[in-house]
């Protein structure tokens, strides 16, 4: 990676202030390992440490909670990550979890209750599918419980609705990568950096080289390239048109009090109230069952 590790080239879905903190995160959890034993969700090495680690404190590995018999709320909580971690929000466990919901005949209806400022563009489209296909077969409903931000956002694009406590913010939609040049500061201590490259983007990143104008192309390409995979999202999931994307995809947030003109949300009420409009429809449901 040419003086960078691995993880400084992930391309991020996040609320911005929220950035470093998470990159500091996965740089502690996997300082000294590969990509691949990282914990990617293919890993099966790491899968098998979390896993023990998770018994051995007597954790459910998957972040699934059953409220009454047939409700089931699988949590959203810290950054979205895309390797098997179960102290943190993460792709591969929240994909366990909502298949697990989705083939468990005893679930009629599952709340994803989300507290994340979003995470890492990696993992979160295979993450994504996993939740339409729940949304598709079972009332499906998205809670934001705390902050439901960028790539958080997607992921409740894809359930049936997504209701918010009045003071809870969401949206932040957007796609955002960074890049350093220390080209001259270290001009200014006198180093030179001499890259030798077979083309104008490989050796992208190196300390010290200045970044040139095609490269910063490249990189935009990329988050373009990503971006457009938000937009249909939000727009097929909310259902919004050209210009009603256009109004909320500016990188702001609102509060729930706010987001229901925009289409960000369909109902205000806080995780307590939507459970409890739950447990009511449900036993209407059972009540007219013959």
């Amino acid at each position: 990676m040419n003086g960078h590790t691995w993880q400084d080239t992930l391309l991020w879905s996040i609320r911005p202030d929220c950035h470093t903190s998470a990159q500091s995160l996965i740089a502690r959890i996997s300082d000294t390992l590969t990509p691949e034993s990282a914990g990617l969700h293919r890993d099966n090495l790491w899968k098998s440490f979390t896993s023990s680690v998770a018994k051995s404190m007597q954790l459910d590995e998957l972040p699934i909670d059953m409220h009454g018999e047939h409700v089931a709320i699988i949590s959203v909580i810290g950054e979205l990550i895309d390797f098997v971690n179960p102290f943190t929000a993460n792709y591969p466990l929240l994909t366990a979890a909502f298949d697990r919901c989705r083939l468990d005949e005893n679930i009629k209806a599952v709340v994803v209750r989300f507290c994340t400022p979003g995470g890492t563009v990696s993992g979160l489209h295979d993450c994504a599918m996993a939740l339409d296909k729940l949304a598709a077969t079972k009332l499906t409903i998205a809670q934001n419980d705390g902050g439901c931000y960028s790539a958080g956002y997607y992921l409740a694009c894809c359930c049936g609705s997504i209701c918010s406590g009045p003071t809870d913010q969401l949206g932040n939609i957007g796609t955002v990568s960074t890049l350093h040049d220390f080209s001259k500061y270290c001009e200014y201590l006198g180093v030179r950096t001499i890259v030798k490259r077979t083309g104008p983007i490989k050796g992208l990143g190196v300390m010290g080289d200045a970044v040139t104008g095609i490269q910063e192309d490249f990189l935009q390409h990329l988050v373009d390239a990503h971006y457009a995979y938000f937009r249909y999202a939000v727009i097929s999931g909310r259902e919004m048109s050209d210009d009603e994307f256009a109004a909320v995809s500016d990188g702001k947030w609102w509060l729930g009090s706010e987001a229901l003109d925009n289409k960000i949300i369909d109902q205000i009420s806080t995780l307590a109230e939507t459970l409890a409009q739950l447990d009511d429809s449900l036993a209407a449901v059972q009540h007219t069952t013959f």
